[in-house]
């Protein structure tokens, strides 16, 4: 289901900023810290500060979600095809956000489905 509200949202919040929004996401993901993709709140605290990570997190923690409604994991034989199909699930309802966003949205997906 397409959340029209959640993308009219980020692309009020993103505008421009699609990078920032990417490399927010990925330091909420543990990108370039762990060796597997590791949600984690109070990085993105940390980095950001309390009073955006609070605006920011309820957004990537909806986007999470959508991407985790997929069913990939149960028909997908390899872990490459299970992060393409659920990518191709999400990237439709959510063209607001770059390749890399949806890219590291996969790994997350897969690594809790592996």
């Amino acid at each position: 289901m397409h959340n029209e509200a959640l993308s009219a949202a980020m692309l009020i919040w993103i505008g421009r900023k699609d990078e920032t929004f990417v490399e927010r996401l990925l330091i909420r993901a543990g990108w370039w810290r762990d060796s597997w993709p590791n949600g984690n709140d109070e990085r993105l605290l940390r980095k950001i500060g309390r009073a955006k990570a609070h605006e920011l997190l309820p957004q990537l923690h909806e986007l999470k979600d959508d991407f985790y409604r997929s069913k990939a994991w149960k028909v997908a034989s390899e872990l490459e095809d299970m992060a393409k199909m659920a990518a191709t699930e999400f990237q439709p309802r959510h063209p607001e956000l770059s390749e890399e966003a949806v890219r590291a949205l996969a790994v997350c997906y897969v690594w809790h489905h592996k």
